[in-house]
């Protein structure tokens, strides 16, 4: 993909073919560009034409006879408006450090405000794949943990009558978002958010263990859901992690230069995302915003270019059955929701 001084009007000026190279770039990226039958592998293929008996980027697999484009088995699959629409959703995605809403994509780009919700979702279930690598290269070394509550109050009803004691937590519908960020100063840093009912003991307990290599060193605040995190040893009696951590109530950073700031920050861009743009964020896909911020952290020292390019690998890799699939067409009331932690 070769583009210079990445803007909307570089995107814009493109040409179709231009776009449908990079698409398949992205794509079969591995096969050094030549397409494969995603449901086989197999490169050999027959290229089909239109009536016009000109070629447009479809193939039937010589193997299992199934038909492919470059967009099949991805999040575009069946798309309705030109590759360069999507590209530049893409870009707006991007280029938005706070987050962008499907409101104002639609007016962007002059589409349907339903669609444009859809493709934002899209993007971001594709995004779930980083979450991958955690699951082969743990955090190490520092890690900095923290926890933060958003949708902690009910709103009020017009009569005072009406009204929920907002001092119940049955009336609650907090949700806790806990973030684990590696502190090594280096560019490679990663940063993994996770949505848990609350800071509790069990659930951070097992996440450490699930996505923290040994022998880190691991810095919290004084609460008492990260009590015993010194003391949890292997098999032999070895303490598995060192644990540290500042008092809030008393200071912001010990004399030691311990403190949360970096774990601390990445709920600040959250905060700015719900204030400037989606002013509120729904229980059920509260964890797709969360992935987004999460991604937006792990590649806020790239360019945009470099980030666009990512970005549309994340989503041509990604599988079309996604619950965003004929979305129109779903009782909206039987949409599962999304969890980072089951």
């Amino acid at each position: 993909m070769e583009i210079e001084n990445l803007s909307i009007q570089t995107i814009s000026q493109l040409s179709e073919n231009r776009i449908r190279k990079i698409f398949q770039e992205s794509r079969f990226n591995h096969t050094d560009t030549k397409p494969f039958c995603p449901k086989c592998g197999s490169l050999k293929k027959w290229n089909i034409k239109d009536n016009h008996k000109r070629y447009i980027d479809r193939w039937k697999c010589k193997e299992c006879l199934s038909h492919y484009s470059i967009t099949t088995d991805t999040v575009f699959e069946n798309h309705k408006y030109p590759l360069k629409t999507y590209l530049l959703s893409l870009f707006l995605f991007v280029n938005s450090v706070k987050g962008i809403s499907s409101l104002q994509l639609a007016r962007d780009l002059n589409m349907n405000n339903k669609f444009s919700f859809v493709i934002l979702h899209k993007i971001r279930v594709a995004l779930f794949n980083q979450y991958e690598v955690l699951n082969k290269n743990k955090l190490k070394g520092i890690i900095q943990m923290d926890g933060a509550y958003i949708n902690y109050l009910p709103k009020k009803e017009n009569k005072k009558k009406d009204r929920k004691d907002r001092r119940e937590l049955k009336h609650l519908t907090q949700q806790c978002i806990l973030t684990m960020r590696e502190r090594n100063g280096s560019d490679n840093d990663r940063s993994y958010a996770f949505i848990i009912k609350n800071e509790n003991q069990e659930d951070i307990h097992h996440l450490i263990h699930l996505y923290i290599e040994e022998n880190s060193t691991i810095i919290t605040d004084d609460h008492t859901s990260y009590k015993g995190i010194g003391m949890i040893t292997n098999d032999k009696g070895e303490c598995l992690f060192n644990h540290q951590k500042v008092n809030h109530s008393e200071e912001y950073q010990t004399d030691e230069g311990i403190n949360t700031n970096f774990a601390e920050s990445y709920f600040s861009r959250l905060r700015r995302m719900v204030i400037g743009q989606h002013h509120r964020l729904s229980k059920k896909y509260l964890p797709l915003y969360v992935n987004e911020i999460t991604y937006r952290e792990n590649m806020r020292n790239n360019s945009n270019k470099e980030v666009l390019i990512d970005l549309l690998k994340h989503c041509m890799k990604c599988s079309n059955k996604t619950l965003f699939n004929g979305y129109f067409q779903r009782d909206n009331k039987s949409i599962k929701e999304f969890r980072l932690l089951n």
